[in-house]
């Protein structure tokens, strides 16, 4: 059956191609026009929400950005550990164990969830995106505009609106203007920034320097990156700044820095360290494996292992980033106006005005600029529907080179003819080619977001919710909400003590768990009394709060771990505090010989318990934890591969059992 966006996609854009009288019309009134674009755009993208999306967050880091939103609207940066530790830490989140070791947050720069934040404060976070779909088209008309007026290129408002079409009927810019990514807003930034700098160069004043200094903080803000590059481009397009100009661009940027700088300390204990940068040191490996820059070892191999395998094999240097950039180019062709061959109406104009108009040349480099910046970062990010997303920062620019080029390219049209034929091109670009996979996006992992709380409870009176994806704890989890203050409070579901300690600290109240099947969509909730108080599985232990030399990853049910290029392991596992009543029966199987010693460590760092697993395949090892203890932690040493399989609550040893399949 043909869909209906990508039909209605086709006959506007078979209508464009034999219009340009609508052009001539809006020309009339540049600004009203645009104005009206801008609110195309933002119904447009609040048609990708319910179209494409299914009305929710779809990708990972999208279901992150969701929850750190949620949690700064609450006025939180980073928010106490519940316990058990295991009913909240998992995928995308990370504890300062560089401080305190009792806080965490998600990974992610500030930045955008401080934005999101104002959705969740006006209780409609996915109408965030609309609003920046809307301001990136108005930014991208200003950018436009502005830059014909330093160029001296004639009808600079009719450029301006053709940019402005292009926007609207950008896929990728839909997309990234509809789910809970930060690349909408760094192109907002990007516009903003570019545009003030332009207007600065040309003798313009008042607030621009404010401006850029605003557009460019929010950037370093969000994606550090992207925000070097960005302010690397202003100020090619602005040239020598003065002292003026330089003060309140600082001034205008300091509270975005400000608050990357107090996000870092909250998220990791020490505000000069990365929290991506932590969080994969403690939950991936080979050590230092996630870092800006080449060389052996680069390239997670939990996260990111598949495209690790596929594509770093030796490493990442030439060779390998040289493929990474090809890949991410060959899906930006699709991005900018979607389809490939009109690609060349981006790639020709960004040569011609970086050889042939200095004052243009920070708007035609902004492209290779940010393909250089992200070269030394070893994974794609590509994905149907995001494109190239790393590049999508820049897309205002390239809409704008393309508008900008108009007069020279279709010489023998008029402006308003040769937009109307371009946006039909891209219309049509959308209809036979971007639609595809937009589609691809919409059908992924079941098709929907992972958690509706609808789907739960329509009253939601106190309230235990175990959920068994990343995805749907991310979507439902709120740090400010309890069962026992009679709301509904979301948990990751672990099948084993940790379940039931949660329950018991809450005082026993309803219980559910949320079953969600990522190949159809299915989803069931169920009454859910957790039974399980004496076992642990070592996969419940993952991230581990420390891990040096090697690396632990979940393995079914175990936590499997290896030694380092050192030929030992150390990790560090963060116990539940209802457990150190408890006598410990920890079930360790090493899987080719060698020896593995375990230890119970206080606050203080002094080893209150320890014992040794020798040679043989398996062994239980007993451990009772000094009386009165409030937080210990579970130290494993091995200098062979092997897992954590599970650990034993009580008074008896049992053997290994076998790891068990994810459940």
């Amino acid at each position: 059956m043909l869909e209906t966006l990508p039909v209605l996609a086709a006959l506007l854009g078979v209508a464009g191609l034999f219009g340009g009288r609508l052009f001539e019309i809006a020309a009339r009134r540049p600004r009203s026009a645009a104005l009206a674009l801008s609110v195309v755009a933002f119904a447009l993208s609040g048609v990708w929400v319910l179209v494409y999306l299914r009305g929710g967050p779809r990708i990972i880091d999208a279901t992150a950005y969701f929850l750190s939103g949620r949690a700064m609207a609450e006025g939180h940066l980073a928010w106490p550990v519940s316990e058990p530790p295991a009913s909240t830490m998992g995928r995308f989140l990370v504890r300062d164990t560089l401080g305190t070791g009792q806080n965490v947050a998600v990974i992610f720069p500030p930045g955008y969830p401080a934005v999101l934040a104002l959705g969740f404060l006006a209780g409609a976070p996915m109408i965030v995106g609309p609003v920046l779909g809307a301001a990136v088209t108005w930014l991208t008309f200003e950018l436009t505009c502005t830059a014909a007026r330093v160029a001296g290129i004639a009808e600079p408002h009719r450029l301006g609106l053709a940019a402005a079409a292009l926007s609207v009927v950008c896929g990728a810019m839909r997309y990234h203007t509809a789910d809970t990514m930060s690349h909408g807003l760094l192109a907002v930034c990007a516009a903003a920034a570019l545009s003030s700098a332009l207007r600065l160069r040309a003798g313009e004043h008042g607030g621009f320097a404010l401006a850029l200094g605003l557009a460019l903080g929010l950037a370093l803000a969000t994606r550090p990156v992207s925000g070097l590059a960005l302010a690397v481009l202003a100020v090619i397009c602005r040239g020598r700044p003065s002292p003026r100009d330089f003060g309140l661009a600082t001034l205008g940027a300091a509270p975005s820095l400000a608050l990357l700088y107090f996000h870092q300390l909250a998220a990791t204990g020490a505000p000069l360290s990365s929290s991506q940068s932590l969080y994969y040191a403690v939950s991936d490996g080979p050590a230092g494996c996630f870092r800006y820059g080449f060389g052996d070892g680069v390239g997670c191999l939990h996260e990111h292992g598949d495209f690790v395998r596929a594509n770093l094999s030796e490493g990442y240097g030439l060779l390998a980033a040289l493929g990474t950039t090809a890949r991410r180019l060959k899906m930006h062709g699709v991005d900018a106006l979607n389809a490939e061959p009109l690609a060349v109406f981006v790639l020709l104009p960004a040569l011609v005005f970086a050889l042939r108009s200095p004052k243009l040349r920070g708007l035609a480099l902004a492209l290779p600029f940010f393909v250089v910046a992200y070269a030394p970062f070893y994974f794609d990010g590509n994905y149907p529907g995001g494109g190239a997303r790393f590049f999508a920062d820049v897309l205002p620019v390239e809409h704008a080179l393309v508008a900008l080029s108009l007069p020279r390219v279709a010489a023998r049209l008029s402006v308003p003819k040769a937009s109307s034929l371009l946006v039909g091109l891209a219309l049509l670009g959308f209809a036979v080619r971007a639609s595809g996979h937009h589609a691809q996006l919409r059908d992924r992992e079941g098709g929907r977001p992972m958690f509706d709380e609808a789907q739960v409870d329509p009253s939601g009176a106190g309230l235990l919710v175990f959920v068994d994806t990343d995805h749907g704890f991310l979507l439902g989890f709120d740090p400010a909400r309890r069962a026992d203050r009679g709301q509904v409070e979301v948990a990751r579901f672990r099948g084993d003590a940790n379940d039931a300690f949660l329950w018991e600290a809450r005082g026993k109240p309803r219980a559910v768990r949320h079953r969600y099947d990522v190949s159809s969509g299915w989803v069931l909730v169920e009454p859910y009394v957790p039974k399980t108080f004496d076992r642990i599985d070592g996969v419940s232990f993952w991230p581990p709060l420390r891990q040096s030399d090697g690396q632990a990853f979940p393995s079914g049910r175990s936590l499997a771990f290896s030694p380092g290029e050192s030929g030992r392991v150390r990790l560090e596992l963060a116990l539940p505090s209802a457990a150190l009543a408890a006598e410990i029966h920890a079930a360790v199987r090493l899987s080719t010989g060698g020896q593995a010693r375990l230890s119970l460590v206080d606050e203080q760092g002094n080893v209150v318990a320890s014992a040794e697993a020798g040679i043989d395949a398996s062994a239980a090892i007993d451990l009772v934890a000094a009386p009165g203890a409030r937080r210990l932690t579970l130290v494993v040493e091995s200098d062979s591969n092997g897992a954590i399989v599970s650990l034993g609550l009580g008074s008896h040893t049992g053997e290994p059992g076998p790891a068990g399949e994810n459940r």
